[in-house]
């Protein structure tokens, strides 16, 4: 940026690191003693931003696991399944990585069951095309269909 000095972009830049992870760390504590879903979400929020702007911070391991952590607590399976893989990949050999993998495989197994069961509720409620109509019914968009009189 133009007129800004190196020194002070740097410290911008660290005030806003240690302001959100500090925050994301609080507001999920809170959460999770009051069971808040407005709490949550804004902890949510907080987590991405974090994340998306210090992706490779020495810091984005134990934040992206406690992201993952929350987006299973908010029951969002998918996102949390991604999450989790997101830490096995971001460090093989590290302290959270056997939950984070099996998180992952429970996750997506939720994500993939919530799926399923929508799908089939979707079928469900939806009537197939010929379902309850005669012959008879159906013959009016044919004309080369006889009528079984």
């Amino acid at each position: 940026m133009k007129g800004v000095k190196k020194d002070q972009m740097e410290e911008c830049r660290n005030s806003f690191h240690d302001t959100t992870k500090e925050l994301a760390l609080i507001w999920h504590k809170e959460a999770q003693k009051t069971k808040n879903s407005d709490t949550y979400a804004l902890d949510k929020y907080v987590y991405k931003v974090f994340l998306d702007h210090f992706p490779s911070d020495k810091d984005a391991y134990d934040m992206g696991f406690y992201y993952g952590e929350l987006l299973w607590t908010l029951e969002n399976w998918r996102d949390a399944a991604e999450q989790y893989t997101k830490v096995v990949e971001m460090n093989p050999q590290g302290k959270y990585v056997k939950d984070a993998a099996y998180a992952a495989v429970l996750a997506w197994k939720n994500a993939l069951n919530v799926d399923y069961h929508e799908q089939r509720e979707l079928r469900r409620e939806r009537p197939r095309e010929d379902e309850g109509q005669g012959r008879q019914d159906r013959a009016h968009e044919d004309p080369r269909v006889p009528d079984e009189d």
